[in-house]
């Protein structure tokens, strides 16, 4: 289980959705991956990747810390935001390096959280002499 506001975790998805589909604006075909996977630490990790041109290495390195955007209108708080989001929740998103052929690519990682039994569980008595 992952303790999240679904609102507020939907706006950090459709944010990335959104930048992927103005990235891809003017392509024919269009593709976004969207995958989950388990980390040994106990995190889980969505990987959500596009295929457009991808992101300038000049607007990489700030992609998280300032208001960045490759629009001429305004905007460009969409990912301050959503780092934000994800950071209220002790996760971590991440800009993975560019790979050839492929587009932007975020790593969001997440706590998990253990399920606690609703009963107590009855185990089987030991006594111990004190």
């Amino acid at each position: 289980h992952i303790k999240v506001n679904p609102n507020e975790f939907q706006h950090v998805l459709r944010h990335l959705v959104r930048n992927s589909a103005r990235a891809m604006q003017e392509m024919t075909e269009k593709k976004i991956s969207v995958s989950t996977r388990y980390l040994a630490d106990q995190r889980a990790e969505i990987l959500f990747q596009d295929f457009a041109p991808g992101i300038e290495e000049e607007i990489r390195a700030a992609i998280f810390q300032r208001r960045t955007s490759t629009k001429t209108t305004s905007g460009g708080y969409g990912l301050l935001i959503a780092r934000q989001l994800v950071e209220d929740i002790g996760g971590k998103i991440a800009l993975l390096p560019a790979e050839p052929g492929k587009g932007a690519a975020f790593s969001i990682k997440l706590p998990i959280m253990l399920k606690q039994p609703t009963t107590p569980r009855k185990t089987g008595g030991l006594n111990h002499a004190g």
